[in-house]
């Protein structure tokens, strides 16, 4: 579903690794499924002080525009809420207009922008 969402190519074994971390919490992890009990999508968060942190959220694409993101996105944060978060902050990529959109209509408001930077190298490097 990420890789789906996402073009990425995350493995097993770092979903799995994530899963077993001790910064899991089953509470702040929503996955969501189609009629089909098939998986479409899902969100996770977890709890630093007073500080909600939404490392993902990802919908597959041919679930996308279809308000499952809102859902899970206002479920995380109202589950946050109740776990005593008094602020939610996440990153996005500048160039997901469609994610951007979604955190806007959602009182997200833009604080900073990082800059990441790449070189290719050859063999001959």
């Amino acid at each position: 579903m990420y890789n789906d969402a996402f073009n990425g190519k995350k493995t097993t074994e770092s979903v799995v690794h994530e899963f077993n971390s001790s910064d899991f919490n089953s509470k702040l992890y929503v996955l969501a499924c189609n009629m089909k009990g098939e998986p479409v999508a899902f969100i996770s968060a977890k709890l630093v002080g007073e500080v909600g942190q939404i490392p993902t959220l990802a919908v597959r694409r041919d679930a996308q525009s279809q308000g499952i993101g809102t859902y899970l996105l206002l479920e995380i944060i109202d589950r946050l809420q109740m776990a005593g978060a008094k602020e939610v902050i996440l990153s996005v990529s500048s160039t997901n207009t469609k994610a951007i959109n979604l955190y806007e209509k959602n009182g997200f408001t833009p604080y900073a922008k990082r800059s990441y930077y790449f070189k290719k190298i050859s063999a001959n490097d």
